[in-house]
């Protein structure tokens, strides 16, 4: 368990020893029992303690919601439980970007972002180094897992950049971890990607109209920036930064619709696209290979490996001879590795890993090819386009009748139908009774 904290620790002003912990938060039960709850996930003696104990975090949920004061502890909490979530099934169903901005409206509201000033968040209250050190990490970290997390979903942040921020960016202070260093300006970086090229004020989807001019510009912050920062980033830190360079050339597929399109004749998307696709094989790879270490990473490393392989399965399902080299052996190869690494996260049916699994092997397999350039039928999701066109794709896998339905749960309602068929079959066949499938789902 000690293990854990130290992954814990460079992220959040949380002591890496269980002793110390239990001193500082004994008093602090719903942050401590997150914490023993988000540890216990890794226990091969008993595996089952993770999902036991799980349930009891809704209720710590509650309580902090209905509090009446903000606490530090209880924003600690919450990021705790953005960085490492409870098990959840469909997208729908994960609650850690209200989690998230819960943490940062109340760290506002009693000024984490101004840590410097107590008295004028909490009347007469005294200036203590200790405390306005672990507020300004906690504010860090609220930015970090905002900016993660509106990535991964493909909406802005609502996040607002700070001096606190940019002053933590231009003058670095020592006393920091050097992964929080790290991830601090990596998740900068993907900041301004993001509300550059996806979040262009005159574009309805939000895409701007000079995205491969921004891209080669982003390039070059992006080479500065790998050069610059090695010695402060760790594996996890090296495949955050992969998926940022993803992030960015992810903007360089072509859309099935005319908003946000830009003229940039073939050959120089294809030079974009080639790079983008030895970022995802780069990124997939030291994750596979790093796979031991995954019990301990956050949300952001497997969701930067689901980027990568759709991004790559989007590249090979174009026959265009210009990415002809893509779509070999070592590629699909690579594939199935980052199939076995999601897989092995999920610890549930039905749960979020399994689901991206199930969708990897479905596209997978399909071997109709588009003779054209790789092209996205999702515009208005930021760098996660090219994730959500996978997701829309996959769910052909489902019958025309689940798919009419428009359910927010597909998986389940697929399964039901399944059920429901099976059981008509059984018992009722025999009278040709229930021949239309869909009135059973539908009054199930």
């Amino acid at each position: 368990m000690c293990r854990y904290y130290t992954y814990y620790h460079p992220l959040f002003p949380i002591a890496p020893e269980l002793p110390h912990l239990l001193q500082c938060y004994l008093s602090q039960l719903p942050l401590f029992w997150t914490i023993i709850t988000i540890a216990s996930k890794t226990t091969k003696e008993n595996p089952s303690i993770y999902l036991a104990l799980s349930s009891a975090i809704p209720k710590l949920i509650e309580k902090i919601l209905h509090s009446n004061g903000k606490e530090l502890w209880m924003i600690q909490a919450l990021l705790l439980l953005c960085c490492w979530p409870l098990p959840f099934g469909p997208k729908s169903a994960d609650p850690s970007l209200l989690y998230s901005g819960l943490a940062t409206s109340s760290a506002l509201e009693i000024g984490l972002h101004r840590y410097k000033f107590p008295s004028d968040f909490t009347y007469d209250e005294p200036y203590d180094e200790d405390r306005a050190f672990m507020q300004k990490k906690t504010w860090l970290a609220c930015f970090i897992l905002s900016q993660h997390l509106s990535t991964e979903l493909g909406v802005p942040t609502c996040f607002h950049i700070d001096r606190t921020i940019i002053s933590a960016l231009e003058t670095p202070d020592i006393r920091i971890p050097c992964v929080l260093r790290d991830q601090l300006r990596t998740a900068y970086l993907g900041f301004r990607i993001s509300n550059s090229l996806g979040n262009d004020i005159l574009s309805f989807s939000g895409l701007s109209s000079n995205r491969m001019q921004l891209i080669h510009l982003f390039e070059t912050d992006l080479a500065a920036a790998r050069t610059v920062n090695t010695g402060d980033r760790d594996t996890s830190g090296e495949i955050c930064f992969l998926a940022v360079s993803l992030q960015l050339y992810s903007y360089a597929l072509e859309h099935n619709i005319g908003e946000g399109k830009d003229n940039t004749d073939d050959s120089s998307r294809c030079e974009i696209l080639l790079r983008g696709y030895h970022a995802a094989m780069e990124l997939v790879q030291i994750a596979v290979t790093n796979s031991f270490e995954a019990p301990y990473w956050t949300r952001q490393i497997y969701q930067s490996v689901i980027h990568a392989i759709t991004f790559l399965l989007k590249l090979c399902s174009s026959s265009a001879p210009q990415l002809s080299v893509i779509d070999s052996p070592s590629t699909r190869n690579l594939i199935s590795q980052g199939w076995d690494f999601l897989r092995s996260g999920s610890l549930m049916e039905n749960d979020h890993l399994f689901r991206i699994s199930t969708l990897v092997a479905y596209l997978s397999k399909l071997e109709e090819k588009d003779p054209q350039l790789p092209r996205l039928s999702v515009q208005s999701r930021m760098s996660a386009n090219v994730m959500y066109d996978a997701v829309w794709r996959a769910k052909q896998r489902f019958s025309p009748e689940v798919r009419n339905m428009r359910p927010a749960d597909y998986t389940t309602t697929a399964v039901l139908e399944e059920l429901s068929a099976s059981w008509a079959e059984n018992v009722l066949n025999e009278d040709g009774l229930f021949r239309h499938w869909n009135s059973v789902i539908t009054n199930y």
